[in-house]
């Protein structure tokens, strides 16, 4: 069963949508404002479609802060 790169997580990505299967990403964890992997505090950026440091993001934006 194919699952997204969140260590602990239960949500099967058979089902999913294509964008989530691509990233290995389920949708709970795409949109959730804090994860924690490796004890890093991070989130989902839609930009770049990896998970970033919290601190690389403006506040609630759902992508990192562009230079």
């Amino acid at each position: 069963v194919a699952r997204g790169q969140v260590a602990g997580c239960a949500e099967s990505l058979l089902d999913c949508k294509p964008y989530f299967k691509r990233h290995l990403v389920c949708q709970t964890h795409a949109i959730l404002p804090v994860v924690v992997l490796d004890g890093v505090e991070m989130r989902f950026c839609q930009q770049c479609a990896k998970f970033e440091r919290l601190t690389a993001f403006d506040s609630g934006n759902r992508q990192v802060g562009l230079l």
